[in-house]
């Protein structure tokens, strides 16, 4: 994949995307920033980002025919290679909040953004951005956020986690057939933050509930048990909130 290096961007996603529009891409690209002054997260959050401390990154990969069936695969193949990518680093306890947020010791040390644009030719093109909180100490008025460093106590270089990251990505789409969707599934819902146990969540109108984590519906619906043990129900990205 080509690596293109820029100091200092508003958003990877948002270059990367205004680059798609204008040129109909057909080869896999990465844009990676030293510093992201208005990097975002999903649901038009701030991702705040000291300069040169984390891995901040966007890149195209365009999709197979075993990935465009099923966008959701896109997000379980991305949160897996990541995963892959910490570990490979011995980084401890990581789980993923459902849908796209990297935890360690239950502290955020990434999240993921996926956004869809048409290019240039008309055709459907996914950006991937990913922020790891990678050697960045401080984290004011964030204590529910962490990083490798904090954690581990070790200083990391960035480029290897980008470069071991995109060839684990690279080879999970490159092998993926539509018979390994359930076992990808079964992966990606085996690593889930506070799966099985009872949580709190927030509704849209605020008020809390309690439910457990079961897992996920082929589209990527998070599946919960409510607190009667008897009702299943699924819920979209954007309408309940995990607390805690």
């Amino acid at each position: 994949m080509k690596i293109i290096k820029v100091d200092a961007i508003d958003s990877t996603n948002t270059f990367l995307k205004d680059f798609l529009r204008k040129d109909s891409h057909k080869e896999a690209v990465c844009i990676w920033a030293k510093h992201q002054y208005a990097g975002r997260g999903q649901m038009g959050n701030v991702w705040n980002s000291e300069v040169g401390k984390n891995l901040t990154f966007s890149f195209f990969h365009p999709l197979t025919k075993n990935t465009s069936q099923n966008p959701f695969i896109l997000n379980m193949l991305v949160s897996l290679s990541i995963w892959d990518t910490l570990i490979h680093f011995e980084t401890p306890f990581l789980k993923i909040k459902w849908p796209n947020d990297i935890m360690s010791v239950s502290r955020k040390i990434g999240g993921i953004l996926i956004e869809n644009c048409f290019q240039k030719d008309g055709s459907q093109a996914y950006v991937i951005g990913i922020g790891i909180n990678v050697n960045q100490t401080n984290f004011d008025h964030l204590p529910k956020a962490s990083s490798l460093q904090n954690i581990t106590n070790s200083i990391y270089d960035i480029e290897s986690l980008l470069i071991i990251f995109l060839k684990s990505f690279e080879n999970k789409i490159k092998n993926v057939t539509t018979d390994d969707f359930e076992t990808i599934k079964n992966q990606y819902e085996s690593l889930l933050f506070k799966k099985g146990k009872v949580s709190t969540f927030k509704n849209l109108d605020g008020s809390l509930f309690l439910g457990i984590i079961k897992g996920i519906t082929n589209s990527g619906k998070l599946i919960l048990e409510l607190e009667d043990g008897v009702r299943l129900e699924t819920y979209d990205i954007k309408e309940i909130q995990l607390m805690y």
